[in-house]
């Protein structure tokens, strides 16, 4: 049997397994380093008195993102087939409960949020390279520039969209760790902490959205060679790493700064370098971001595909998004989220709908790591992968997420009837799938 065979055979589903270890691993490093680490460490200051106690906030965070990790390592190694959580629902609560999941992460949870971040990306580019003739529609066509860009890159191949988020990753986190390096170089001695100013729990919310995507290999498991080694590498390895870039860069931001700035945009990056090197290196600062977000945008059209793919090869959406092109790629599906991504460009700020779609992935991915016990009870016996302190991981995270969801939905109850909203929107396009699906 040739390679190409044997790659089918055991991904089942016709993509190639492409990705080895290290591109998987950038990819979740790629997913989850993003603006967040630029403005949230701000917020976290502002939410503590001292360093010792901002960094256990963001040791915590990774901690608790490390218990999603171990967890659904354990799926993805059952289940190395893209699409992600929305495999593991189907496979322990049945379809309709993973439609839900699927199409929260289909529509909003990507195309939204690359589209956000395209427009972000095309503001911090402008200020890199200012004009007078800087406009709104000069904003919107950089941004659509950006999605049409990677789009057609990604269709190419997924070797080729994988190499080029690699090397995203790569610059940017080099980008972090010498913007870090250099004012810890160059810093005096450290700064007077700045006291409290927010709630304490603030910060706790603040850092686990900025964790958010640590699981993003998942939905490209069918592409990732060596799944049973790999896919745990990526998971577990990724958060790692992210765990400890996080920690380091908010240790050297609250040496040189003392943690001043409240949260304003970019507050922690322009607070290192303004405070080391005074305020005229403010376009470093929007490179800086401009980098970090494009690597962002990359992974979003790398994984967001897959669960779109996964949907229409079950027939819960349109079969035809399930079509490969010669390349291996679901090409139906690669532009169904670029051209949802360009609708939302226009649609103007997507502030609000982040927080909705941000409840409801740390709602369904609480419902995702569930089906571990399911697998486990099913068979007890597998030895592929066993989640170390079983079932204390799955148990810290559910425990984590649904606290979680319930102070926002006792803080602001108006975002969680939207996410209730917004689910049931999805249940006539299921229905109507699902019942073509029978007559066909």
């Amino acid at each position: 049997m040739t390679e190409r065979s044997n790659a089918e055979a055991a991904n089942g589903n016709g993509l190639e397994r492409r990705l080895g270890g290290v591109q998987a691993t950038l990819l979740v490093v790629g997913s989850v380093v993003g603006t967040g680490i630029l403005a949230a460490p701000a917020l976290v200051a502002s939410c503590t008195d001292n360093m010792f106690g901002a960094l256990l906030v963001w040791v915590l965070g990774g901690l608790y993102a490390l218990t999603g990790a171990l967890s659904q390592a354990k799926l993805a190694v059952l289940y190395p087939r893209a699409g992600g959580d929305y495999v593991y629902l189907r496979e322990s609560f049945g379809p309709l409960t993973a439609f839900m999941s699927g199409w929260i992460s289909l529509t909003v949870g990507f195309a939204g949020s690359q589209a956000v971040m395209a427009k972000a990306c095309s503001q911090y580019f402008m200020e890199v390279f200012p004009s007078t003739h800087s406009t709104l529609l000069m904003e919107n066509l950089l941004a659509i520039t950006i999605i049409v860009v990677f789009t057609a890159i990604n269709l190419g191949g997924v070797s080729k969209g994988a190499w080029l988020q690699s090397l995203l990753t790569a610059a940017k986190v080099l980008g972090l760790v010498i913007l870090a390096g250099a004012a810890l170089a160059f810093a005096g001695e450290p700064a007077a902490t700045s006291p409290a100013s927010l709630p304490a729990w603030g910060a706790i919310l603040v850092v686990v959205f900025t964790y958010a995507g640590w699981n993003d290999s998942i939905y490209v498991a069918g592409e990732v060679k060596n799944p049973r080694r790999n896919l745990p590498l990526s998971l577990i390895g990724g958060t790692l790493i992210v765990t400890g870039l996080y920690v380091a860069f908010n240790f050297v931001y609250i040496y040189t700064t003392g943690g001043e700035g409240g949260g304003e945009k970019l507050t922690a990056a322009a607070g290192m370098v303004e405070a080391v090197f005074g305020g005229g290196a403010s376009r470093v600062v929007s490179l800086l971001a401009a980098l970090l977000i494009l690597g962002t945008v990359s992974a979003m059209v790398v994984t967001g595909p897959r669960i779109a793919y996964a949907m229409a090869l079950d027939k819960a959406i349109p079969s035809g998004l399930a079509r490969l092109n010669p390349r291996g790629v679901p090409a139906s599906a690669l532009l169904l989220q670029g051209a949802l991504s360009i609708f939302f460009v226009y649609i103007g700020t997507l502030r609000q709908l982040f927080e909705w779609v941000g409840l409801a992935i740390v709602l369904f991915s609480a419902l995702a790591t569930a089906c571990v016990f399911v697998e486990q009870r099913r068979n007890p016996t597998s030895s592929d992968y066993k989640i170390p302190l079983y079932p204390l991981p799955p148990l810290l995270y559910i425990g984590a997420s649904l606290a979680i969801a319930a102070y926002v939905a006792v803080a602001d109850p108006r975002s969680m009837l939207a996410v209730v909203l917004f689910v049931v929107a999805g249940l006539p396009v299921y229905y109507y799938s699902m019942r073509s699906a029978r007559k066909g």
